[in-house]
């Protein structure tokens, strides 16, 4: 069975956030998902957002990123919170145990959503 946790940890695997923290911005992560979920709507069934903020936003999603903090799957790396990066040993645990859970379309997918992610996320740090 394939969870969210799943889907979001490719996707943190994929932007190659192991080595090198980016500053984590959560509105332009939500949004970055919202417009993937419109093209892919089988990939991201399960998340749903409302529009009724500023941007779009999904209950859901903040929870799969709380979760993955929480399980220092997704580190800071100061105090203030700003920088994450992925857990070191995260990444060969998701190529082991994660990857192989979806098919070929819908990891390419998935590791598309996450290289588009770490390129907006660094473009807000220049």
């Amino acid at each position: 069975m394939i969870f969210p946790d799943d889907k979001i940890r490719v996707i943190l695997k994929e932007m190659a956030i192991e080595n090198e923290p980016v500053k984590f911005d959560d509105k332009i992560f939500q949004i970055t998902l919202y417009e993937y979920k419109n093209r892919f709507p089988d990939l991201l069934n399960e998340i749903t957002f409302s529009r009724s903020g500023t941007h779009p936003y999904s209950d859901l999603l903040e929870r799969v990123l709380t979760r993955a903090k929480i399980s220092r799957v997704l580190e800071t790396v100061n105090p203030d919170f700003e920088y994450v990066k992925l857990k070191n040993g995260a990444s060969e645990y998701i190529d082991e145990k994660i990857i192989p859970k979806f098919n070929d379309r819908d990891y390419q997918r998935l590791k598309e959503i996450g290289i588009e992610l770490n390129k907006r996320l660094k473009e807000t740090q220049s």
